[in-house]
């Protein structure tokens, strides 16, 4: 494992290893996205850099508003997947340009069981551990681990070259206790991931399944596991006649043991909110009414500019990352015949008087729930006849 692919499955016949690839100087294709100017590696610039830093500001963790609330939804979950790991990743950064990353957003499902949201711990992995009925978490049958990429000490490399995790370029991580208090789980460092996915694996012991769609490096790491386990073999066949209730009951029972029913339940635990996502999803709401209000104020903006769709779309979206985490989609800024293609998110036209413009748009909250509204509003402030009829 490697700081920068920390669960990266080692090489088996399945999974051979591979030969980096180098450019005429020698250097892994990989490690190009980091190239800067010269960075100096001398023991001297080492100990300098690492060396004379005031204390750290305490973080000043708090429990999650949602962490009541998350122990019941593992609960809920567990009880579908008694004797089951359950792992479900947060999802790594994505590239945008060379070195540069999209802004972080974990995986729905993720958010939703530890109560993390903005762009809160890339790379965690949420295991929820079966344990002895009765004897888990809230009284469930799973013990819930976080699995974390922790605050690196100053001394470290990490610290000042990576830039993308070290605290010299992207700021202070919480610690693995900061985690654990946010959180109420427990927190250990993702180093220990693969041996704590593959403990008591295989034939006649535990099943793991992973929420696939959000991690490919863990998804990648799990199959190694199954197969060093020798879970991917194909069942032998059974010489036996079955009922058709039987056959039914058997290939429940098999489509449980899928990553695809994992994935499934993690979806349907959210059909039904609780009251903390109630009230989510209201704030949610109350800030996109907020910033369809100030679109409007913006009309008169939007007409002077060429480009007066993005005026629009920029007064709103400027208005979700004020009042909540981000938008919860592109926002459709459609004027004139525009309002005609259904996803139309260019938003580079001109917004004319006495014509309409359609607005869907949205703003997300810090706890990733969103709200998801449409309207169609006469620039002028007022509707034609034939508008209002239309």
């Amino acid at each position: 494992m490697t700081d920068a692919t920390p669960v990266t499955p080692e090489p088996t016949s399945e999974t051979p290893d591979r030969a980096p690839e180098h450019t005429g100087d020698g250097q892994d294709l990989a490690a190009r996205g980091s190239n800067r100017s010269q960075r100096p590696d001398s023991d001297a610039f080492k100990a300098f850099i690492t060396s004379g830093w005031a204390p750290r500001a305490e973080l000043d963790v708090e429990p999650l508003p949602a962490a009541p609330y998350t122990v019941a939804r593992r609960a809920a979950l567990s009880a579908r997947f008694p004797g089951a790991r359950l792992v479900v990743p947060a999802g790594p950064l994505k590239t945008r340009s060379n070195d540069t990353d999209y802004r972080f957003r974990p995986h729905s499902a993720f958010a939703h069981l530890t109560g993390y949201g903005t762009d809160q711990e890339p790379d965690a992995v949420l295991v929820l551990h079966p344990v002895e009925p009765g004897t888990g978490d809230g009284g469930s049958d799973h013990h819930a681990v976080l699995y974390v990429r922790p605050l690196a000490a100053r001394d470290t490399e990490e610290f000042y070259a990576d830039s993308r995790y070290g605290e010299f370029w992207v700021g202070a991580r919480p610690s693995l206790d900061d985690v654990t208090t946010a959180t109420g789980v427990e927190a250990r460092h993702v180093d220990e991931l693969r041996d704590a996915l593959a403990k008591d694996v295989g034939p006649g012991g535990l099943t793991l399944l992973v929420v696939a769609g959000a991690d490919e490096a863990v998804e990648a790491l799990v199959e190694a596991i199954r197969a060093e386990a020798g879970l991917d073999d194909v069942e032998a066949a059974q010489d036996e006649q079955l009922t058709e209730a039987e056959w039914l009951a058997r290939a429940e029972a098999a489509y449980r043991r899928t990553d695809a029913a994992l994935v499934e339940a993690v979806s349907e635990l959210r059909l039904v909110k609780d009251a903390h996502e109630v009230e989510q999803m209201r704030e949610a709401v109350a800030a996109t009414i907020a910033g369809f209000e100030e679109v409007v104020r913006n009309l008169p903006r939007a007409v002077e500019h060429r480009r007066g769709e993005r005026v629009i779309e920029s007064t709103f979206d400027a208005h979700a990352r004020l009042e909540g985490n981000t938008v919860g989609y592109e926002t459709i800024a459609a004027a004139g015949e525009h309002a005609t293609t259904l996803h139309w998110i260019r938003n580079d036209g001109v917004v004319r008087t006495g014509e309409l413009v359609l607005l869907d748009a949205g703003v997300e909250v810090d706890s990733l729930y969103t709200a998801d509204v449409t309207r169609t509003l006469p620039v002028d402030g007022e509707f034609t006849d034939v508008q209002r009829r239309v």
